[in-house]
C-alpha cells in the first residue's frame, strides 16, 4: 500500500510491502508543494515513475483537517451511530453539520469500568474530503481509505513494539505533537501536547522549562489513564524519530520520568532500499503508518 499526506506546503509519500512477514519499506521520500496543483503533479510524476498505478492508497490527513471529539456512544443501533454522533458534536464544531464527514473509532470497554460506553468521532469537511479524492484520482492511485495520524501512528507502534502490558508513544514535532495511551493495540487515550519540541528548543536556554511541562503533560496523560480509566501503570514509553537528537532527549527524559523511555528507530525495524536518516523517518512516519494500514508484522 502507498501512504499519503500532505499540508499546505508539503507531500509526503511512503510504499511499503511485506515480505516473508517482515515489512520492506520500497520508497519514501518528502517533496515541497504549496498549492493542490502542485501536489497533483508530484504525485502523478512519482506514481509513474515507481509503476505504481491502480496500488491501494490510504490518505492521512493533518491535524488542521479535522477535529477529533471524544463522546458518549449513542444508544442506537450500529448502523445509525455516524448519524447520531453528528448531533452529539454539532455544537462543538464551527458550521453546519451537514458539510462534516464523520466516522468513529471505539475506545475499549475497559477503559471507563462503570460508566456509559465512549467513541472517538473524527469530522472533517466534505470539500476536503473532495479535494484528497481528486487529487488520489489524477494520480493514478486507488483510494482505499483516509486516516489520521492518531491511527497510521498506532500502526507503527502495533507492529514495532510491545503493548501488551500497555505503551506510550509518543511523536514530538514543533507543533502538532500526538500522545496515544495504547494496549493490545487499542488506543484508551489520545491527545495532542501543547509544548513545542525542535532542535532549536533542545539548543537554547529555555529547554530546562521546556522539558519540565512536557514531562508534566505526558505525567498526567500517565495518571489519567491509571487513576481514572482503571488501567494499571504504563512502564514504557516510545518516542517516535525526531528531527531532534533522539538519543540525548530520551536520555534526560529517563533522567526525570518513572517509565522507561526509548526511542523506536524506523530505519532498524525496516530492510530499506535506501538511506533513511532521522529527519527522513520523521517527515514519512505519517505516510509510513498509512501505508501499513493493513500490514501485521510476523513475530
Amino acid at each position: 500500500m502507498v501512504g499519503v499526506s500532505a499540508n499546505a506546503d508539503k507531500l509526503t509519500i511512503a510504499y511499503v510491502i511485506q515480505e516473508k512477514g517482515k515489512p520492506v519499506l520500497k520508497y519514501c521520500e518528502e517533496f515541497a508543494a504549496d498549492s493542490d496543483k502542485v501536489q497533483v503533479s508530484i504525485l502523478e510524476r512519482e506514481v509513474k515513475k515507481r509503476d505504481l498505478e491502480g496500488t491501494a492508497v490510504n490518505f492521512v490527513l493533518t491535524h488542521s483537517d479535522y477535529k477529533l471529539f471524544l463522546v458518549e456512544a449513542p444508544k442506537v443501533e450500529p448502523h445509525e451511530m455516524e448519524s447520531a454522533v453528528k448531533w452529539k458534536i454539532k455544537d462543538l464544531v464551527d458550521g453546519p453539520v451537514d458539510e462534516l464527514a464523520v466516522t468513529l473509532f471505539p475506545v475499549p470497554e475497559d477503559a471507563y469500568r462503570g460508566q456509559n460506553d465512549m467513541v472517538y468521532v473524527v469530522a472533517a469537511r466534505k470539500s476536503k474530503i473532495k479535494q484528497i479524492v481528486n487529487l488520489v484520482l489524477n494520480s493514478g492511485l486507488e483510494l482505499k481509505s483516509i486516516d489520521i495520524p492518531e491511527l497510521v501512528l498506532l500502526n507503527i507502534s502495533n507492529n514495532f513494539s510491545d503493548d501488551s502490558n500497555g505503551l506510550a508513544f509518543i511523536d514530538l514535532r514543533s507543533s502538532d505533537s500526538t500522545l496515544n495511551l495504547c494496549k493490545a493495540g487499542n488506543i484508551y487515550l489520545t491527545r495532542h501536547l501543547n509544548t513545542r519540541v525542535d532542535q532549536s528548543i533542545l539548543n537554547s536556554e529555555e529547554w530546562a522549562s521546556v522539558k519540565e511541562r512536557l514531562v508534566l503533560e505526558i505525567g498526567r496523560s500517565l495518571d489519567y489513564y491509571e487513576s481514572q480509566m482503571g488501567q494499571t501503570p504504563i512502564t514504557n514509553i516510545l518516542i517516535a524519530p525526531g528531527e531532534n537528537d533522539s538519543d540525548v532527549l530520551v536520555k534526560q527524559l529517563n533522567d526525570l520520568m518513572v517509565a522507561r523511555v526509548a526511542c523506536l528507530k524506523l530505519a532498524h525495524e525496516f530492510h530499506s532500499e535506501d538511506e533513511f536518516p532521522e529527519t527522513l523517518q520523521q517527515s514519512c512516519i505519517l505516510a509510513i503508518g498509512g501505508a501499513m494500514r493493513d500490514l501485521q508484522v510476523a513475530a
